[in-house]
């Protein structure tokens, strides 16, 4: 009997307007399903992104530079511009293991069409929550 992969991260895909700019963007954010007690730590992410392909590799944790207690996921995550009609992201981890979705953007809605199978990741179309510490 084949081992049954449990997740280990949540992938949230959502639009977001930069204040400052007034720009539009869609954010792939990370964070891991671990709740850590003593800090907030970073997923340190690498990104590629060619035609209609997003790659995201995780490539480790960072320790925060202020070393204030926290409670929480480790996150990271990426903003995109231009994004609309169908994507694959795919996402690797550090043991090159991949998951890839099939996401579609339009100018109303996130939606996502396929899922993998045996995922070490689910994918959400919400936001972050964001805590204060």
């Amino acid at each position: 009997m084949a081992k049954k992969t449990e997740p280990e991260y949540l992938l949230r895909i959502y639009p977001h307007l930069d204040e400052r700019t007034n720009e539009n963007s869609i954010v792939l954010a990370i964070e891991t399903l671990e709740i850590f007690t003593s800090f907030r730590y970073e997923i340190l992410l690498e990104d590629k992104r060619e035609g209609n392909t997003i790659e995201l590799k995780i490539v480790g944790l960072h320790a925060p530079a202020m070393l204030m207690p926290g409670k929480g996921p480790a996150r990271g995550s990426r903003s995109y511009t231009g994004l609309k009609g169908r994507y694959a992201i795919r996402i690797n981890k550090m043991d090159k293991e991949i998951n890839e979705f099939q996401v579609e953007f339009t100018s109303k809605k996130i939606k996502i069409l396929d899922n993998p199978n045996k995922s070490f990741i689910i994918a959400r179309v919400d936001p972050l929550e964001v805590t204060k510490a």
